[in-house]
């Protein structure tokens, strides 16, 4: 059916998730239904959302028997939606730009009248525990990218990945993450990344709005909050896997970014002749 399905897994986030739910409800664009799947809370969430879902008949609520992590909610978020397009956000993070999913409908329509297959993603920017924003590099920095696929894309990926910024709850359609798998459980760990690298393998076209949408929330007990070693470890791991569908070169300049692009051809066409 037409119309976009929130999708939130949910874990022990009672102190977010209603400033999350009360974000999407917010939105211009309305979602048709906002799916939340709590994986087993052991605080009181449970109890948070059975009230929200008692004020607006949107929200449904799916309760796994076991709790499976972050991919698995995910995925049987995903297995439950009624409509065509999807995004996820997880319920501790909140929309922070009440246009985010007009933006990134509007985006992914226009996409779709020129015969592509896509997805459309917003900036996000970091805050801290309390939501508010995190004055920081990241939050700063503002690329301009334009709508790309295939290995222009798994480059652009690989690059932004090491300096911890890809694309976060963007809309696409529903059948089109099922096509290529959905989340790869059991990773819960980068798994966004994992399945972005997925989606540009079978062509996906990204096209970014250019505007702020999701406020990523900084938690020291949770996954963004695990030391600089342990993110570099798993990135590494996935950027490994799909490096080898790049070429050379391609692999060069994904390795250390996009600065001083033309220093490094020179590199890269010196390595091939002593190869």
């Amino acid at each position: 059916m037409e119309g976009i399905s929130i999708i939130i897994p949910n874990y022990n986030k009672e102190k977010y998730i209603e400033k999350c739910v009360d974000s999407v409800l917010k939105q211009s664009y309305m979602p048709k239904e906002i799916i939340i799947v709590d994986d087993c809370s052991t605080d009181n969430s449970r109890r948070t959302i059975e009230k929200l879902a008692k004020k607006n008949e949107t929200i449904k609520l799916i309760y796994p028997k076991t709790n499976g992590g972050v991919s698995k909610a995910r995925n049987l978020g995903l297995q439950n939606a009624s409509y065509d397009y999807v995004t996820f956000i997880d319920s501790d993070d909140f929309y922070i730009n009440v246009d985010k999913l007009k933006n990134e409908m509007k985006q992914l329509k226009l996409l779709e009248e020129k015969g592509y297959q896509g997805l459309a993603y917003s900036t996000t920017v970091l805050v801290d525990e309390d939501g508010k924003v995190i004055p920081c590099r990241a939050n700063r920095r503002r690329r301009k990218n334009e709508f790309m696929k295939g290995n222009r894309v798994l480059k652009t990926l690989i690059s932004l990945s090491k300096q911890k910024r890809i694309p976060r709850d963007y809309c696409i359609r529903k059948e089109t993450v099922l096509k290529v798998g959905a989340y790869n459980y059991p990773r819960n760990f980068y798994e966004d990344l994992d399945l972005l690298m997925r989606l540009a393998m079978a062509g996906v076209f990204f096209q970014p709005t250019y505007e702020n949408g999701t406020a990523y929330r900084q938690l020291q007990n949770g996954l963004s909050g695990k030391n600089t070693i342990e993110h570099n470890k798993e990135i590494e791991i996935i950027c490994s896997h799909y490096m080898k569908d790049l070429k050379f070169s391609d692999r060069i300049i994904a390795t250390y970014g996009q600065k001083k692009t033309r220093l490094k051809k020179k590199i890269v066409a010196s390595i091939k002749k002593i190869l």
